[in-house]
């Protein structure tokens, strides 16, 4: 089987076809959660995607978030993603999927937490 082709794109970029294919795998992946029949998005439109295509279907799927917050110490960068794949049939589970994750990081510094969201 081909590997995986993993393309940046940009949210403003996407395509109407790309946005259905990532509204279907999101909805594979979370099938309960009700903002998957409409949306590629949970509360917040991602930044970027990270998006794994392989034999032309789209089998993975990373939402990015970007965020400055104010702190009592300044600026401080925050980086959420969520993520869903889906696995191939030889290469185990059906589906796979994973939850959000957020990354804080200082304006100056590199990254200094990370916290489930």
């Amino acid at each position: 089987m081909d590997r995986p082709v993993i393309e940046l794109v940009d949210e403003f970029r996407l395509s109407p076809a790309r946005a259905a294919a990532i509204r279907r795998l999101l909805h594979a992946c979370f099938p309960d959660d009700a903002f998957t029949t409409t949306r590629t998005y949970l509360k917040q439109v991602p930044a970027r995607r990270l998006l794994a295509t392989q034999g032309g279907e789209l089998v993975g799927h990373v939402g990015i978030e970007h965020r400055v917050v104010g702190t009592s110490t300044g600026p401080a960068n925050i980086f959420g993603i969520r993520a869903c794949m889906r696995a191939t049939a030889s290469s185990g589970p059906r589906i796979r999927c994973a939850g959000s994750r957020s990354t804080s990081t200082r304006a100056s510094a590199s990254a200094t937490s990370r916290s489930p969201s």
